[in-house]
């Protein structure tokens, strides 16, 4: 099963880590990423691989 779906969205760069830890309940499942914000845009990595490029609108 991937999670070629998701999408991230953030209001604030300390919801990224609510947001992954809902991703996994809905998954059902443990699985450990790798975020990074670098500017506007949004490097999420899983396994090494990346999964999502998204641009974004981060606010404080």
């Amino acid at each position: 099963m991937g999670i070629h779906g998701v999408i991230l969205k953030l209001e604030a760069k300390c919801t990224v880590k609510l947001i992954i830890e809902n991703i996994c309940i809905l998954l059902n499942r443990t699985i450990h990423f790798n975020i990074q914000i670098v500017r506007d845009k949004i490097h999420m990595t899983y396994n090494r691989k990346l999964l999502k490029y998204e641009q974004t609108e981060i606010s404080n």
